[in-house]
């Protein structure tokens, strides 16, 4: 087991690293004598740090940071921007709007 899961303790911040989606922060709510149970209901074993059983998409456990956090919320932001962008109806916007927007992202 690593030492910095030894030391997890509720209340702790952790990163969910999903195989192939966007990894995201959580809290620890309590440790077992094998698993670590975050506040958003996922159980990883602690020797592996994986969740067990047999999905798909398995999640990682990963030690929090600062630094990754602040990339990890700016991914997020992103994601979240883009969303909205999709969404607009652009036929319905200006020919003025357009090259306004044309100028920004070229």
């Amino acid at each position: 087991m690593k030492d910095w899961v030894k030391n997890l303790k509720p209340g702790d911040k952790v990163i969910v690293d999903p195989y192939a989606y966007a990894r995201t922060i959580d809290t620890v709510e309590r440790t077992t004598k094998t698993l670590i149970i975050t506040k958003g209901k996922r159980r990883f074993n602690k020797e592996s740090l994986y969740e067990p059983g047999d999905g798909w998409i398995k999640c990682y456990l990963r030690r929090w940071n600062e630094e990754s956090e602040k990339i990890i919320l700016l991914a997020k932001e992103k994601r979240e921007l883009i969303a909205r962008i999709v969404k607009v109806q652009w036929r319905n916007q200006s020919i003025g709007t357009l090259k306004k927007i044309l100028e920004i992202v070229k």
